[in-house]
């Protein structure tokens, strides 16, 4: 509640601010100090000045400010819709690459929406990485408002959704959209659940995408079944880690992924545990 009303208060504050028109001199003068102290600057103090850039109005002033290096963006606390909003104006206008991690930050639908109505939803063209993980309030809605901005997306190399409260309803849309990405090399799809609608999009994901190296799938609800769908997908692919951990698969799904592994030409027995404190199939 101390957090919330501080940064209530910043936003009061704000927004008085706001209201006068400061000398363009004096403007000038804080951005220029704000570009000479970017690389020093941690985490909360950069999204700060991501505020402030958002205030001045100015997307040529944000460009100029941010230069022309990719930026990594890692933050361990609540962010707010507000603060989506901001980050995700200073990414679309900015024009280069950014690297976001932002695990247990409460990110929800509301985040993502607002993400998806700055500057027509261009930020997402500019995000090489996305690691979501622990956002557990991500749900289905912002699920499916990522996978259709991300469908245009031709630069993401890495998205990690584990643990985003994401149904197979959601997974599935999530697949369809990056069953178009031909630059992704890691996912993360653990804690979330799959069923044979989404699974089916997933090897249709691993079919169209040849890059994928590293599929990570702990704790989705994997049985005998859906293993076997994943194992046909894998068949024509070339993976290099796959993590399928904590799943209720029995041997009989492990006996299915044992054939691929010795057939298939990148991928080989990787750490396959079935369910906690049971044998893993080791390299």
């Amino acid at each position: 509640k101390v957090s919330e009303t501080l940064f209530c208060v910043t936003m009061v504050v704000r927004f008085v601010a706001g209201l006068t028109k400061f000398q363009s001199q004096d403007e000038i003068g804080v951005l220029e100090f704000q570009k000479a102290s970017w690389k020093e600057l941690c985490c909360e103090r950069l999204l700060e000045s991501l505020h402030w850039l958002f205030e001045a109005h100015d997307p040529a002033l944000v460009q100029k400010c941010m230069g022309d290096k990719e930026w990594r963006f890692e933050f361990h606390r609540i962010l707010h819709p507000l603060d989506c909003y901001v980050l995700g104006y200073c990414i679309a206008n900015s024009r280069q690459s950014w690297q976001l991690n932002v695990p247990h930050c409460s990110i929800n639908g509301e985040c993502v929406k607002l993400l998806t109505m700055v500057e027509n939803g261009r930020a997402f063209d500019y995000i090489k990485t996305l690691e979501l993980l622990r956002n557990d309030k991500l749900g289905d809605e912002g699920a499916i408002l990522l996978g259709k901005m991300l469908r245009k997306n031709k630069v993401l190399t890495s998205l990690g959704l584990y643990n985003c409260g994401i149904s197979p309803k959601g997974l599935n849309e999530v697949c369809n959209a990056l069953g178009e990405n031909t630059t992704l090399t890691s996912l993360d799809l653990s804690w979330n659940k799959f069923d044979d609608q989404s699974i089916t999009s997933l090897v249709q994901l691993l079919t169209n995408n040849q890059r994928l190296e590293n599929l990570k799938l702990w704790f989705c609800g994997l049985d005998d079944d859906i293993i076997g769908s994943l194992a046909k997908g894998l068949q024509c692919y070339r993976l290099k880690k796959l993590d399928l951990r904590y799943n209720p698969f029995t041997t009989r799904g492990i006996d299915r992924l044992s054939c691929v592994f010795k057939k298939h030409p990148t991928l080989k027995k990787e750490m396959v545990q079935f369910s906690r404190g049971q044998p893993y199939m080791g390299p």
